[in-house]
């Protein structure tokens, strides 16, 4: 390219949000090491070496695409796996604002009903309106 060698367009290239995912593989005829750093520095995931062989290429295009592939399905699944761990953050939360609300003597591990704050348990329930519990229509309520 007369205007711009392979390393600066590849850094262009990463240097833009949308595009740093592309696989770039650098065609040169340089042999030089330092070239070579420069290149996978600026981004380059491959190289291969003038003359270009069609089956190298074709080799290398299928390994990068591939490469891209399972890079995107291990992010995918990253992702995932951290919005299940928060879940499971928020649920353990909970269950621990609950146990806060309900006593339970720690030798026969019984619960005692007359020593729960009903106010406390209200708030609890009143704040959190998605949470399930068992249903009970109140006296109040079915009049």
């Amino acid at each position: 390219m007369p205007d711009l060698d392979g390393v600066e367009a590849c850094r262009r290239i990463k240097a833009v949000p949308a595009l740093t995912q592309i696989p770039i593989i650098v065609v040169t005829a340089r042999s030089q090491k330092d070239f070579l750093q420069a290149a996978f520095d600026a981004g380059a995931e491959d190289y291969i070496r003038k003359p270009v062989e069609s089956v190298e290429l074709l080799a290398r295009v299928k390994s990068a695409f591939r490469f891209k592939q399972e890079s995107e399905a291990r992010k995918s699944w990253e992702e995932e796996i951290t919005k299940t761990i928060n879940e499971l953050d928020k649920t353990v939360s909970e269950m621990e604002a609950l146990q806060q609300l309900i006593p339970i003597c720690p030798t026969c591990r019984k619960s005692h009903p007359s020593k729960i704050s009903e106010a406390a348990l209200n708030e609890y329930a009143q704040s959190h309106p998605r949470m399930k519990f068992q249903s009970l229509m109140c006296s109040t309520c079915t009049t």
